[in-house]
């Protein structure tokens, strides 16, 4: 299991658009997505530097959550943006692109919202979930400077991702 869950400390960074990892996949979902309706808000964002592979990781386990939570029937909204922010308790200062996986699901419980990021921690049936998907999130956006937190009542659960996007090289045009 360790293993699975190490990350490629080889890969580099490179510029990348974050819509075109989310479009593609929801094309690898395809299948698994045919009843749902899926929702595409995305904002104008600049291309961001990513490990490419590792965050197109995030995007699948954050949509495969959201529609195995709605078990065949819902909706799914993604949406992006771009956020300036002051220095918060959950971002630091800068511009950030933000992420935003929505589903109208049952919601994740209360007392499971505070350790459904933990290693093995799953909210799903026994044998059906390894609680290893979100652990990895996490630590995908960890490497990536970011933040991903989750809010969740009955009807809407919201997994947001936050990615820093550097200021502009000096020298730069806009």
């Amino acid at each position: 299991m360790k293993s699975y869950s190490h990350l490629d400390q080889q890969a580099t960074r490179s510029e990348a658009d974050l819509h075109d990892g989310i479009d593609t996949t929801l094309v690898l979902l395809h299948y698994a997505l045919r009843d749902i309706v899926v929702e595409r808000h995305f904002g104008d964002l600049p291309p961001v530097p990513v490990y490419v592979d590792e965050l197109n990781q995030v995007w699948t386990n954050l949509i495969s959550n959201a529609q195995q939570a709605l078990a065949g029937r819902g909706t799914i909204a993604i949406e992006t943006s771009i956020e300036t922010a002051i220095e918060t308790a959950h971002t630091g200062a800068g511009t950030w692109a933000v992420v935003r996986v929505i589903d109208d699901g049952p919601g994740v419980p209360p007392e499971a919202l505070p350790r459904i990021f933990e290693p093995f921690f799953t909210t799903k049936p026994k044998g059906e979930g390894t609680g290893l998907g979100l652990g990895i999130c996490r630590q995908i956006i960890d490497k990536h400077g970011g933040t991903l937190r989750c809010e969740s009542v009955p009807g809407r659960t919201v997994f947001e991702v936050k990615l820093p996007i550097p200021p502009p090289r000096q020298g730069s045009q806009p």
